[in-house]
């Protein structure tokens, strides 16, 4: 069994990590990450902790390029890949009419249009049973204040999973999506200020008293990577406790 993970060294992809490895002993897990190498070989160690082999690979996958240089290096090593997950992010906070198109070019690349490079750059290590998740956030379905250069590339990855999800299907691979509430991962914390303040108010307006956690990721990723969910694609789990359901 082999993961792949891009943004696998922190937040949310490092925990999807972890679990996978506490899960599935032996199993190998690939860690795609862009920058910090002392968070990577953290996240490495714990992997080897929990009984599944790591395996590093740096690179920028915002490009189309650099996302056929990561998976060549993958292919390198592994045969076949048979779960992929998309969370890797650039988080910044910028209102509509004033965002550098610049950086939202580069936040654009990342944070939506790279979902669709990794999946064109591993198809050739994909087999029948192969599932992908991305990982996306209510801001790419509603208008949250400063948060366009994340909602609005997420909400084209989320385009793009339906449309991927119909070719992918023929080669008996399926994609599908995880949406969590705010979790106090870094890129939270860049772009919420008062992240704990934030938290608070997130947990008092769920009508289930509580926020997400990262075992409800963890465990959302489990099922839409098991066989439990083999005829599932295309879709979206919302970990949200009713919070965008109540009036």
């Amino acid at each position: 069994m082999t993961a792949v993970i891009f943004g696998g060294s922190k937040g949310i992809g490092r925990e999807i990590a972890l679990s996978i490895a506490s899960r599935q002993p032996g199993a190998t897990i690939v860690i795609n990450y862009a920058h910090d190498d002392a968070a990577a070989q953290a996240t490495a160690a714990e992997i080897g902790k929990r009984g599944a082999v790591a395996m590093l690979v740096k690179g920028d996958i915002s490009s189309a390029e650099g996302a056929l240089d990561v998976a060549r290096r993958i292919q390198a090593q592994c045969e076949s890949v048979t779960e992929v997950i998309h969370a890797s992010v650039t988080a910044f906070t910028a209102p509509a009419l004033t965002v550098d198109p610049v950086m939202f070019n580069e936040a654009l690349q990342l944070n939506g249009m790279s979902l669709l490079y990794v999946v064109q750059a591993l198809r050739p290590m994909f087999r029948a049973g192969t599932s992908i998740v991305f990982l996306s956030s209510n801001g790419s379905k509603v208008a949250i204040r400063g948060y366009m250069p994340l909602g609005a590339p997420k909400a084209l990855a989320e385009c793009l999973v339906r449309y991927l999800s119909v070719e992918l299907a023929k080669l008996q691979v399926r994609i599908n999506i995880v949406t969590p509430t705010g979790l106090p991962t870094d890129a939270f914390r860049k772009i919420v200020p008062g992240v704990e303040e934030a938290l608070e108010f997130q947990r008092k307006a769920t009508p289930m008293g509580r926020n997400a956690t990262f075992a409800d990721v963890n465990e959302a990723v489990a099922f839409l990577t098991s066989p439990a969910s083999s005829f599932m694609t295309a879709q979206e789990l919302v970990l949200d406790g009713g919070m965008y359901t109540r009036a």
